[in-house]
């Protein structure tokens, strides 16, 4: 599929325009798909400033939170309508590209410009910029899979937390692990430091069989898969004492 980029152009006679460009490039669009990449990018064109004044109106947009990219996340849930994302460019990554160049600066991570036409011109120009354009694990990906859980399961962890666990794709694979997670994690009666929390994910991945070189839960019982959480958090905070 394809998706609508602005990037800035410079003409014969010298001058610089912003020209729509479908990417990816070095394949034959066809009608439809030029079509539905032209009504995506009008829908972020209107809905992402939207969405930063809901934000606002949360008391949200200054913070750098969890709360913040859960509400971020709740409202990406657009990728998920056929009829204005494509299932192949919500999987493959590719929408996040068309959100960033539409992206208010406060809806970025912290510390990243702002995808202008001027910008993407230049990371089409590099070969090494260009393949990292519209892929997977992108900051809004990431926002979009938190805002599918409720915030009152969430909210014992801290954004840098969700992030090094959707690192791990064998524990993200497997929908029972997390809320075991949040059961093992929670019961230690205090928060859990990043070092911890990354620790308790490296010490599952590393329990985790694998299988066809990928961590597979599929045949482990409710059982088993409940001690070998609760297996990893008490090896990886070997303390647990409640309020330390």
């Amino acid at each position: 599929m394809a998706v609508l980029l602005w990037v800035e152009q410079e003409f014969p006679d010298g001058t610089r325009h912003t020209v729509p460009h479908l990417y990816p490039t070095g394949r034959v669009v066809i009608r439809a798909e030029r079509e539905r990449a032209e009504r995506l990018d009008g829908f972020l064109r209107r809905r992402m400033p939207e969405i930063r004044e809901e934000l606002a109106g949360l008391g949200l947009l200054e913070t750098n939170t969890l709360p913040k990219w859960h509400a971020l996340g709740q409202r990406l849930s657009f990728a998920d309508d056929p009829e204005i994302v494509s299932p192949q460019d919500r999987d493959s990554g590719l929408v996040w590209l068309a959100v960033r160049q539409h992206c208010p600066a406060e809806l970025l991570p912290r510390g990243e410009e702002p995808l202008t036409p001027q910008r993407l011109a230049e990371k089409l120009a590099a070969l090494e910029s260009q393949r990292r354009l519209g892929k997977k694990h992108d900051h809004f990906e990431r926002c979009y899979k938190l805002g599918k859980f409720a915030l009152k399961d969430v909210d014992w962890l801290a954004w840098s937390d969700f992030d090094a666990f959707l690192e791990s794709p064998g524990l993200e694979r497997d929908r029972r692990i997390f809320p075991l997670l949040r059961q093992h994690v929670k019961a230690l009666g205090r928060r859990v430091t990043r070092a911890e929390f990354r620790a308790v994910c490296k010490r599952l991945r590393e329990d985790i069989p694998t299988k066809r070189r990928e961590r597979d839960t599929t045949e482990m019982s409710e059982a088993d898969l409940a001690r070998l959480v609760e297996h990893a958090v008490a090896e990886a905070i070997p303390d647990r004492r409640k309020g330390s």
